[in-house]
């Protein structure tokens, strides 16, 4: 199991204290607390030291999954089907569907940027690429066509 954080710290106690049990709550949304990871021990120096891991909720991490594979699929799906007519509105709506997969999680991230967010402006860019790509293969292609009509 891949932990996403490890905290391990001791306490000292003043004056002198001697804990008879130490609770440990998770508060942290999105996250799920790994109970067979947790250990404290009194240290020789009269330090308490407490160790336990949390991981982020299976749920989230199966969300992110879905939506980034989801999300691969329809790069590949627009330019592919998409008439020229209709690709700009069907890529603006790409873009805007890509920032709102982060909206949706935003809730469970407290960071920035995370391996979503690089993986969805990786998407971005990629679909910048297949659109010059695309754009570029109309324009050969025409140039090509108006060769065959030019007088000898």
């Amino acid at each position: 199991m891949i932990f996403d954080a490890v905290f391990d710290f001791s306490i000292q106690f003043t004056p002198h204290v001697i804990p008879h049990f130490v609770r440990v709550v998770n508060r942290v949304p999105g996250f799920v607390s790994a109970c067979d990871t947790l250990a404290a021990k009194r240290e020789v120096d009269g330090q308490l030291a407490i160790k336990f891991s949390l991981y982020r909720s299976p749920l989230v991490k199966l969300a992110a999954v879905i939506l980034c594979v989801a999300a691969t699929v329809f790069l590949v799906l627009i330019p592919a089907l998409e008439s020229n007519e209709r690709v700009a509105t069907a890529v603006a709506s790409y873009f805007f569907a890509l920032w709102s997969i982060r909206n949706i999680l935003s809730s469970q991230i407290r960071i920035f940027p995370t391996l979503l967010d690089c993986y969805v402006l990786t998407l971005c860019v990629g679909m910048v690429c297949v659109l010059i790509w695309r754009v570029h293969r109309r324009w050969t292609k025409r140039t090509a066509q108006s060769r065959l009509y030019l007088p000898k």
